[in-house]
């Protein structure tokens, strides 16, 4: 079994590695890099500098929602420990196709921290649950009121938001219907552990049956505390809204660090919003590749002649790479707190 997640983990690692660097010769071959490095040295770096504030306050906005469900359902969270799982989400979501691997690595170092599985899995669900409904009334709110517009800067890949907007609405109605269904979430345990177990790779299947049951249990708990707080689940919603704006608009202030007018700020966050849909579904990590594809198509006649790659750099750089190399160092850093406040 070990050596099987070892090979995962190799596989991830490899496969992200070759996205990123087909993702690299892709939009960097044949162009001339001395040009795009002085293009972004003449942008203003106080919108720079604003844009990685967005980032940093995106991946704050998503703990005080942990932090906010946690107070509730009676645990004493420090606000730096729920920074710390946030970062851990946001790296293995970075770095995993389709961000699957965020939630399970935030519960494993909440485990650390002496939070029951149960718990943390209903409030990971509640968080990504939210974080994804944002994004689909977003969708639709475009496709009902400005679809018109995102479809003059799409083209053909307009298709994408529509897939994106159909992925997204998918998910969350599983979501919702395994919240208000935990004897679904029960009866998918007892198939999984079966099914393990006919193939030899899980022995003791009373054991993790009697383990799967405490983790209903505690789920169950938490999940009636959340349905009786209307107010928190609205809350978390405005907050996610926030933390979603936060990240759409790293663009809008690269826009304006290149000294260009012509377009309002509002325009280049529903452009940015538009492939941030597109992509947020798709079996890649960070929809790498994809992401800089459909920058490329929406932006080309908004970051006009040589501005377009050094917009694109920046936009994808702060919004994506310093996001994965930050959460990467805090990752290190909850390994290590997480560690020590367990001995």
């Amino acid at each position: 079994m070990g050596a099987i997640i070892i090979k995962k983990k190799i596989f991830r690692a490899l496969f992200f590695v070759v996205v990123i660097g087909l993702t690299i010769y892709g939009v960097f071959n044949g162009e001339d890099l001395s040009d795009i490095a002085e293009d972004i040295s003449n942008a203003d770096m106080k919108w720079i500098a604003l844009s990685v504030f967005m980032v940093v306050v995106f991946i704050y906005c998503e703990s005080w929602i942990i932090r906010k469900f946690f107070r509730k359902l009676g645990i004493k969270a420090k606000r730096f420990e729920c920074f710390l799982y946030s970062c851990v989400g946001f790296f293995f979501s970075c770095v995993t196709p389709s961000a699957s691997g965020g939630q399970p690595a935030q519960m494993v170092y909440m485990r650390k921290n002496k939070i029951s599985v149960g718990v943390s899995t209903n409030v990971l669900m509640c968080v990504t649950m939210l974080y994804k409904l944002v994004l689909v009334l977003i969708g639709v709110v475009l496709w009902v009121f400005r679809i018109d517009f995102v479809a003059k800067y799409f083209g053909d890949s307009i298709w994408l938001f529509y897939l994106g907007v159909f992925l997204n609405v998918a998910c969350v109605a599983l979501m919702l219907m395994v919240w208000f269904r935990s004897d679904w979430l029960e009866s998918m345990g007892i198939g999984i552990i079966s099914f393990l177990h006919k193939i030899h790779l899980l022995r003791g299947m009373d054991r993790y049956k009697d383990k799967l049951d405490r983790f209903i249990k505690g789920y169950d708990r938490s999940i009636k505390v959340v349905k009786g707080n209307a107010m928190l689940i609205v809350e978390s919603f405005f907050i996610t809204l926030l933390q979603r704006v936060c990240l759409f608009s790293v663009t809008g202030f690269v826009y304006l660090s290149f000294g260009l007018r012509g377009f309002s700020f509002a325009e280049i966050v529903i452009l940015q919003s538009v492939i941030s849909i597109a992509v947020d579904m798709l079996p890649l990590p960070g929809g790498t590749g994809i992401a800089e594809h459909l920058f490329k198509v929406a932006f080309c006649s908004i970051f006009t002649g040589e501005l377009l790659l050094p917009a694109m750099v920046l936009s994808r750089g702060i919004a994506y790479y310093v996001q994965l190399i930050f959460c990467a160092v805090m990752t290190v850093v909850a390994h290590i707190y997480f560690r020590e406040n367990d001995e």
